[in-house]
């Protein structure tokens, strides 16, 4: 697989001969965007940045490849709308459909029907089950489909905290490789994950003898099928560079593991031009447990035990510009979220119910931030409304105390 830097030599004509293998990405499951178990976009950023960039490329006369997103048939009307509100050319095709077409007599039949059987059992609300999936169906099209096959988080940009952008001077070809192959995690925690298989051929025999080998003694994470195949580590396969910052890589979003981290929450840390572009991807106003989320000084601790809402923990956090980001972008202003309030040197513990600007009025009025500009910021977006003034400060009950 190569990655070349644009020359001032012509650009190569649009013609059939600069259309390449399809890159198959393959996500099994709901869509994360109202999943409040999964990680915002990880079943579409993979797919979207690979189709931003084979739009620019194709904009400059450079090879492309097709990029086709599989899901269950039930979703493929939903995903065809994103994908088109997004203005990427993404074909959507559906898994059902694909096992249902090789059953009707083609030469895989007695794959497709396992796979079928596979598809009837799954437990949809399990994600060892959802996985295990995925690992057989992924086998399953390195039969059918030719090119390449992808888990969604895989992405053409080895930097973290830039999201949803092209390279402007780089055409990211998919020329390295030609006979079956898989590329292998690069971190050493994840050696047992393949992130990336290639078939040059339908029903090619070693793609159906790994198949086979997995149909007869199934299980999740399986991977000592491939074992007779052509393995690349990502550095053999010149995919995964840290410098210059150009290449394919895969984060590992870990949403199957219990972190905290869910929803758009995961990325509330990159920067406030990636920010902008990523909230759309999820729910803006989901609300939740955020044990993660608090802040104490020297006389308390405060946090939140309900209903959390990432505008809530990024007030919390003094963030102003990350604050305006999401009110700019609908960002529900009303919703309550409940906290804990520890006043530490009375051991004395309450609950309180705040909205974002009450939360921020009293963060500032017991020195917990400093930013007076975050109650002007909420007021302007949801006008002249008044603070509440029904959370006192610390300092209002030790003088209340004092005065009994």
């Amino acid at each position: 697989m190569m990655f070349r830097k644009n020359t001032k030599q012509e650009p190569e004509s649009q013609s059939s001969t600069n259309i390449k293998p399809a890159l198959n990405y393959l996500w099994v499951g709901q869509p994360t965007k109202d999943n409040p178990n999964a990680i915002a976009g990880h079943d579409i950023l993979g797919p979207i940045e690979a189709a931003m960039q084979m739009k620019h490329q194709n904009q400059k006369g450079w090879p492309t490849n097709e990029i086709v997103f599989w899901c269950l048939k039930e979703y493929k009307d939903y995903y065809k709308q994103l994908f088109q509100n997004e203005d990427v050319d993404i074909m959507v095709k559906s898994i059902d459909t694909l096992i249902e077409e090789e059953i009707q007599g083609s030469e895989l039949k007695e794959q497709a029907e396992v796979v079928r059987d596979a598809l009837i059992k799954l437990k949809k609300n399990s994600t060892h089950d959802l996985v295990q999936f995925k690992d057989l169906f992924s086998l399953f099209l390195l039969n059918s489909q030719p090119g390449y096959i992808l888990d969604t988080n895989v992405r053409l940009y080895p930097t973290l905290n830039k999201m949803l952008e092209v390279s402007d001077n780089i055409s990211i070809n998919f020329d390295y490789l030609t006979e079956v192959s898989a590329v292998r995690s690069p971190d050493s925690e994840y050696q047992g994950d393949f992130y990336l298989l290639y078939s040059p051929q339908r029903k090619c025999e070693k793609a159906l003898k790994i198949f086979d080998d997995w149909n007869r003694n199934p299980g999740f994470g399986k991977i000592s099928v491939l074992r007779d195949i052509n393995i690349l580590s990502s550095l053999q396969a010149n995919i995964f560079f840290k410098e210059p910052p150009y290449g394919l890589f895969k984060i590992s979003f870990k949403s199957s593991h219990d972190i905290p981290y869910k929803g758009l929450f995961y990325f509330m840390e990159i920067r406030c031009e990636s920010f902008k572009k990523i909230i759309r991807l999820g729910n803006i106003n989901h609300q939740q447990i955020c044990k993660f989320s608090e802040i104490s000084n020297d006389r308390m601790r405060i946090s939140n035990i309900d209903n959390g809402t990432l505008l809530h923990h990024l007030v919390l956090k003094n963030d102003t510009e990350k604050v305006k980001i999401l009110l700019d972008n609908g960002a529900n202003f009303n919703l309550k979220a409940k906290y804990e309030i520890k006043i530490i040197d009375q051991n004395e513990t309450k609950v309180e119910e705040f909205t974002p600007l009450e939360l921020a009025s009293y963060l500032i009025q017991n020195n917990l931030i400093n930013d007076q500009g975050m109650i002007e910021l909420i007021k302007n977006k949801q006008g002249t409304s008044p603070v509440k003034e029904a959370h006192t400060s610390v300092s209002d009950i030790q003088t209340s105390r004092k005065n009994s």
